[in-house]
């Protein structure tokens, strides 16, 4: 049955469930109060933490390194163009320069023209091309073999002087050796005609290396897609001189067995022993 309210007061357990019924609610609002003591407390030391810090915009963003590498060289881009504002100078006429250069790389005359003015005007222009085929060979092997991890250490621009010069070096042998075998096996007049080919063909593909190496400075992504149209083009070259030292010095059958040895000697084993000596200048020993 159930108790009214006079006889809950006067029930002996009453005053015990009254005392724990108190103390629980006292007990809760003590720890409320410790929380929001708490959580005041922590608002307040953040508050003074963020105060503490500078302001964002006071201190920046940290920079990113930037690794060194031959597209970030200003000095050959800047050489580079210069070679090519001196060319533009110094030739009369860019096309009529380019015929004269196509003519000694397909022409033989077999008797001098007492009447051929074409070399006037060509020293220094030739100069300027052939330094172009050594620059943008310097470049474009340096960057094919960083490309494949062969560097190490930060960029100097020592490393890409050194294939430079690897390439005017192999230049200049390739010159001696074509001005020994010509002035051994034909006359003075032929020798010279195989020579202005030689200098021809390295002109024009210096001339056509110019784009990939530009390209490969401008965006280094491409390097490998330069470095293989810059071979291309030294292919092409040379196979364009091949062809009239076949023309000159193929008489019988019994001449393309010392044509072979040409080939073999000067036209083959030259550029694979200059790749080779250029992976070592870089750091690869494999």
């Amino acid at each position: 049955m159930p108790l009214d309210s006079t006889e809950y007061c006067n029930h002996p357990l009453a005053g015990d469930t009254l005392a724990h019924v108190f103390a629980a609610s006292l007990d809760t609002g003590v720890v409320a109060r410790l929380e929001v003591s708490d959580s005041v407390a922590a608002v307040r030391a953040d508050t003074a933490t963020t105060a503490a810090r500078p302001e964002p915009w006071t201190e920046g963003l940290e920079g990113v390194a930037r690794v060194p590498h031959i597209s970030h060289d200003s000095v050959l881009t800047s050489v580079i163009v210069v070679m090519i504002v001196a060319l533009l100078l110094g030739a009369r006429s860019l096309r009529q320069t380019v015929t004269r250069l196509w003519g000694d790389v397909m022409t033989i005359r077999q008797r001098a023209n007492i009447f051929d003015d074409s070399t006037t005007g060509r020293t220094h222009v030739d100069v300027i091309m052939a330094a172009q085929f050594v620059v943008c060979m310097g470049v474009l092997l340096y960057g094919h073999f960083s490309g494949l991890g062969a560097t190490s250490g930060s960029y100097s621009i020592v490393q890409p002087l050194r294939l430079m010069c690897l390439s005017a070096a192999y230049l200049a042998f390739q010159w001696a050796a074509y001005a020994t075998v010509g002035y051994t096996f034909a006359t003075r007049h032929i020798t010279g005609q195989w020579l202005r080919g030689f200098n021809a063909t390295i002109c024009l593909t210096g001339v056509l290396l110019l784009l990939p190496t530009l390209v490969a400075l401008i965006y280094p992504t491409l390097m490998h897609q330069a470095f293989a149209i810059a071979v291309v083009a030294y292919v092409a070259g040379r196979v364009a001189f091949i062809i009239k030292g076949f023309r000159i010095f193929y008489d019988k059958f019994e001449s393309l067995l010392f044509f072979i040895l040409y080939l073999c000697t000067l036209e083959i084993i030259p550029p694979i022993v200059v790749y080779f000596l250029a992976k070592i200048l870089v750091g690869i020993s494999s």
